[in-house]
Parts: C-alpha cells; structure tokens; sequence
C-alpha cells in the first residue's frame, strides 16, 4: 500500500512540474507578446489599474479594520481583568468586615 502511495504522490508531482513549466512558458510568450505592443493603455487595462488599486485600498483598509479590533479587544480585555480585580478586592473586604462583625 505504501509503494502505491509512493507511486501516486511521484506522478502528481511530475504533473505539478509539468504544469507549472507549461504555466511559465505561457506567461512568457504573453510578456514577449505584450511587451512589443507599445500602444497606450485601451479601456480595460485602464479598468484593470483601477480594480487593482481599488483591491490595494480595500486591503489596507481591511488591515486597519484587524489592527482597530485588536486595540479594542485588548482594551476591553485589560478593562475586564481591572474590573475582576476590584470585585475580587470588594469580595476579601466584605469578608474582613463579615469576620469583625463576628
């Protein structure tokens, strides 16, 4: 069973590599196509910039949305543990006062 394993893992592999090399060339011919055009940007590459800077946008924003949770998180974390501490202390003070009145 482990042979057959061997054996399957190894073809996929040679596939992977296969594919990747045919992927490469592809995207290399492409360039050398598109590299010797020289003509101004039509609409949709100038669409495609947009998208993309739009998508950067959205990331970075996305990324200050995660780091503004967190700070909030943290926040509220150190809030609650402050909060737990002034119970805790109340709870030994009422203890004491429970213990004198004894």
């Amino acid at each position: 069973m482990n042979d057959r394993r061997e054996g399957s893992t190894r073809t996929a592999r040679c596939f992977r590599a296969r594919a990747a090399g045919a992927a490469a060339g592809a995207f290399f011919a492409l360039g050398l196509t598109l590299s010797g055009c020289g003509q101004q940007e039509g609409p949709a590459e100038q669409a495609g910039k947009k998208v993309d800077e739009a998508m950067e946008n959205a990331k970075e924003t996305a990324g200050e949305a995660v780091d503004a949770v967190k700070d909030t998180a943290s926040d509220v974390a150190e809030g609650a543990k402050e909060a737990a501490e002034d119970v805790k202390e109340a709870a030994k003070d009422a203890a004491d006062k429970a213990k004198e009145s004894m």
